[in-house]
């Protein structure tokens, strides 16, 4: 997986874990146009692979992927996130 180095979007969940975020490089375009590769890209759900984010976190992680042009963000370059809902869910760039 790919960071873009830039700077960092900072949130924070419904729980109090504070997050700082890059965008991941998107190789392969946005899996949100196709039903089946969307299905493929998120991870099956559960508590440790979501973070459920208010309306407001929500909307500013919307922003920061549509302004780097990507559909997944992460910290470390290995566990990779994305939007689905009003949660950060686990995703497969």
């Amino acid at each position: 997986m790919q960071l873009l180095l830039t700077k960092s979007l900072n949130i924070t969940s419904k729980n109090g874990v504070a997050l700082e975020l890059f965008p991941v490089h998107m190789e392969n375009g946005f899996p949100s146009r196709d039903p089946g590769l969307w299905l493929d890209f998120l991870y099956p759900p559960s508590k440790e692979n979501t973070h459920e984010l208010s309306a407001i976190e929500c909307e500013k992680a919307q922003d920061y992927m549509r302004k780097h042009q990507t559909e997944a963000l992460s910290e470390d370059g290995e566990k990779a996130f994305t939007i689905a809902g009003d949660r950060l869910v686990r995703c497969k760039p």
